[in-house]
Formats: structure tokens, sequence, C-alpha cells
């Protein structure tokens, strides 16, 4: 499992790595071109259009899990038979989402106070981007394919090659004069054509001809929206607890004030998307893990993929509140150095979370998410009303307590205490084996980072490369010392210890 996981990161991370410098890259560049205005019109009709995905009712979720369970299973009609009937799904999805794109538009001039240059701007914006995300939804499910078959690498460099392309296309566009409106055409051109190369890949992985029109099935769909809905409203959730921030700021302060908040928010995001992109993989490993009966193996791939999580998160974190100021300054310039406040707030609650992004997918592989969804979305409606109180007195950092507040007690009341009783785990071997090494490891990291951040002063790129490579690469030898002296030298032991254990059967699952 350990050299297939390193497989699968090192694909997803190649496509991760690349979108995340880029992004990294464009958004000063996009900022100082187009102003505040432009851009936060930009988050605010992209997270419109990224809540198109709960029009699904979490099928793409229930097609990674059921993909992955029968090609572990050697099931190749009832495969071919989930692909087809996912197409057929998301093409209603895609009918949905462009009525709703032009309902909007109707009724986006009430919704914020914009003058007439501003509406128009956001009315074209809103056009591209919704009705060009809505077209290339059927082509989406062949992504979830490749996950469910855990192709990760080929994901990740189709994903490398279009973003390097998106974004040759955006700066040569904005040197010409182009807007904000010619970024979103480019963007959604670049992710249709991402999409159609993952679909080409995937017919010629999938054995036979696995999209036929025979093969879309009531029963599949059935079974397809039965685990999805649950996942639905936990996709709900996620929108509530990440990405309503932007429209409370923007509906209770000013739209300007989102480029402030996203400034801030959107390094805590970079922390996520790092980690989950590390724990998608372990989604299908759960699938087939449950659908073979290794419960066993099921509990490794929690503990080491919690591991492995907090391994990222955890540095992470110790940078931002040590030098996130630093970094915001030389990243955008000294007029945002305000919003290290929106990152102090919610980098702790953000990484405790992250740290356990394993545990979701175990339980998606185990179809035991029902409770998960219920605590999300309480935690999701805590986090809105606890936002829209608090953003008029203490402005973006009110938003930020909103957020911050329930995101810490789920992540500390509720996940760990869940997932052991899910899979039969005691609750202190969970918290030793998950986060103890990663926590030694990250202390010395954060004694030399603040060391580092005293003796070099300046706020320039050239200081804060001198103090990440050199506190990167110390943390880097402390990671691959371990994995020397005790990863690798447990990985036969944990071996023949699995192989033992799901000899003397499934009983012992824990009970339901």
């Amino acid at each position: 499992m350990f050299w297939k996981t390193i497989k699968n990161v090192a694909g997803s991370y190649l496509g991760l790595a690349t979108n995340l410098l880029v992004g990294f890259f464009l958004t000063p560049i996009i900022l100082h071109k187009l102003g505040n205005t432009a851009m936060g019109l930009w988050v605010l009709m992209t997270s419109f259009t990224g809540y198109y995905g709960m029009l699904d009712l979490g099928i793409r979720n229930a097609l990674v899990q059921y993909v992955a369970r029968h090609h572990a299973t050697g099931q190749d009609e009832e495969l071919a038979s989930v692909v087809s009937t996912g197409v057929f799904s998301y093409g209603c999805v895609a009918l949905a989402a462009i009525a709703i794109t032009f309902l909007a538009l109707a009724n986006l001039q009430s919704w914020f106070k914009l003058s007439g240059a501003d509406a128009a701007m956001a009315h074209s914006l809103l056009l591209i981007v919704g009705v060009g995300s809505a077209i290339g939804m059927p082509v989406t499910v062949f992504g979830g394919v490749l996950e469910g078959l855990q192709r990760f690498v080929l994901i990740g460099s189709v994903q490398t090659m279009m973003v390097l392309l998106r974004a040759g296309a955006i700066i040569g566009g904005l040197a010409q004069g182009r807007g904000i409106v010619y970024v979103g055409a480019v963007t959604v051109l670049v992710n249709l054509t991402s999409s159609t190369i993952l679909m080409i890949a995937a017919l010629r992985i999938l054995p036979g001809n696995p999209v036929r029109v025979s093969l879309v099935k009531r029963s599949t769909l059935a079974s397809l929206v039965g685990f999805g809905v649950v996942t639905f409203w936990i996709t709900v959730a996620q929108i509530l607890r990440f990405q309503m921030d932007a429209w409370v700021v923007a509906a209770f302060i000013s739209v300007p004030a989102v480029t402030f908040f996203a400034a801030g928010g959107k390094l805590a995001s970079y922390t996520m998307d790092l980690v989950l992109t590390l724990a998608q993989v372990f989604t299908p490993m759960s699938s087939a893990f449950h659908a073979t009966g290794s419960y066993e193996g099921l509990r490794r791939v929690l503990v080491i993929g919690n591991r492995y999580s907090a391994f990222v998160a955890f540095p992470i974190a110790a940078g931002l509140l040590l030098v996130g100021r630093r970094f915001i300054q030389a990243w955008l310039g000294p007029p945002y150095v305000s919003s290290q406040s929106v990152v102090e707030i919610l980098i702790i609650p953000t990484v405790l979370w992250m740290a356990q992004a394993t545990s979701p997918k175990v339980l998606y592989g185990m179809q035991r998410h029902h409770t998960l969804a219920v605590v999300l979305m309480i935690e999701g409606a805590a986090n809105l009303a606890l936002s829209i109180a608090l953003a008029r007195p203490y402005g973006i950092n009110g938003v930020a307590l909103g957020t911050a507040i329930p995101l810490f007690c789920t992540s500390v009341f509720f996940m760990p205490v869940h997932l052991c009783r899910m899979v039969g785990l005691r609750l202190r071997e969970f918290v030793t084996g998950c986060f103890a090494w990663p926590l030694l490891l990250t202390l010395p990291m954060a004694l030399v980072l603040r060391i580092l951040d005293t003796r070099i002063s300046g706020r320039t790129w050239k200081e804060l490369a001198e103090i990440v490579l050199i506190a990167g690469g110390f943390y880097a030898m402390e990671v691959l010392l371990y994995m020397w002296r005790v990863e690798l030298p447990n990985l036969s032991r944990a071996r023949v210890a699995v192989l033992a254990t799901d000899r003397r059967s499934a009983g012992n699952a824990p009970p339901n």
C-alpha cells in the first residue's frame, strides 16, 4: 500500500503543485492589472458557479466509490453501467445549471450594489463561466472514473499541461489589455479541453464500450443517488463552511472587501488543497478494502493517511503563523498585510480539520457517512449564522471567526471520536498514531523558522525564499530520516499483520 500511495500522491501533487504555483503568481498579476472590484467579482462569480456541484446530488463521489469497488472485484458490466448512468445523469444536471445561470443573470443587479460598467462585467462573466461550466459537466464524469481506477498520475499530468496553458493565455491577454471576462473565457475553454482529454484516456482504459444508452439503468442510478444524496448534503455543508464567506463579506461589508478577505482566506484554502489532494487517493483505496472485507486495511488507511496529512498540514500552519505577514507583503504588497489577521484566525481550526482529511474518505469507502453529513450541516449553519452576526461589528475578522469556531468544535470534539468508533480503534492509538510524529518533527522546524525570521530582516522575495528554503530543507531532512528509520522498516511487518488478520476473516469488523 505504501508505494502505491506514494505513486498516487506524487501524481496528484504534480497537478496541484502546478495549479497552486500558477494561481499564486497569477493572483497578484490579475489583482494589480484589474483592481479590487474586478478581482472581487471573479471570486464571487466562480464561487457561485462552484455551487453547481451541488446539483449532482453527490453522484460524482458515488462514481469514484462504485468504480473502485467494481474494478477491484472484476465486475466489468456493472462498471460500464455506472459510467453510462453517470454520463446521463450529468447531462440532466447540465441543463439545470444552465437554467440557474440565466435565473441568476436576471437577478444579479438586485443582489449586489454595482455600477453600470461593473454590472455589465458581472453579467458577462457569469454568463461565460456559468454556461461553460454546465456544458462541460457530462465530460467531467471521466475524471471521477479515473480517480476510481487510481490513475492519479495521468490526471495530474493532464492538469499540469492545462494549467500552464491557461496561465500563458491569461498573462498574454492581460498584457494586451484584456479584462476579467477574458480571464473567465480562457479558464472555461482550458477546463473543457482538460476534461475532454481525460475522457478520451478513460475510454481507452475501460474495457469494451463503457458508454451505451442500453447500460443506463434505473437501478444503477438509484444506487448512485442512494450513496450520493448523503454526500450531497456534505457538499452543501462544505459550501456553508468554506464558500459562503465571500458572499457574506460582499453583502454585509462591501465587494472590494472580498479581495482583502480572500487574500487571507486563500492561504488557508491553499493548505486545504494541498492536504485534500493527498487524501483523495485514499477514497478508492478505502472502497477496495471495504469491498474485500479488509477492516485491518481500513484502519491502516485511516492512521497512515491522517499521518501523511498532518505531515503536510502542520509545517504549513507553523509557517503561516510565524512568517505569514512577511509572506503576504511580498506576495500582494503592503496594503494587504492586514489580511494576516484572517490567516491567524482560520489556520489553526483549518489545520486541525485537514490533519484528519483521510477520515471522511474512510467513511465514504465504508458507506458510513450519514452522521458526518448531519454534523457538517449543523456546523455549516452555525458558520453562516455566526459570520453574518459578526460581520458588521468586527468586519472581515468577524466573518473569519464565524468560520473558525464551529470548525474547531467539529475537528476536536466529533471527528476523532466518531472515526475510532467506526473502525474499532482506540482514541489514544488514533491520536498518537496520526499526529505524534508530525507534531514532533514540526516543532524543531518552527523553532528554526522563528530564529530565521528574527535574523533575516526585510520583506522581499529574496529574504522570504532564504527563510523558506532553509526551514523547509531542515523539515524535509527530518521527514526523510523518519521514513528511513521508522516508516520503511514497519512496512513488511504491517503487510504480514494485515494478511494474517484478513485470513482470520472480516469477523473483526466493528459493530454497526
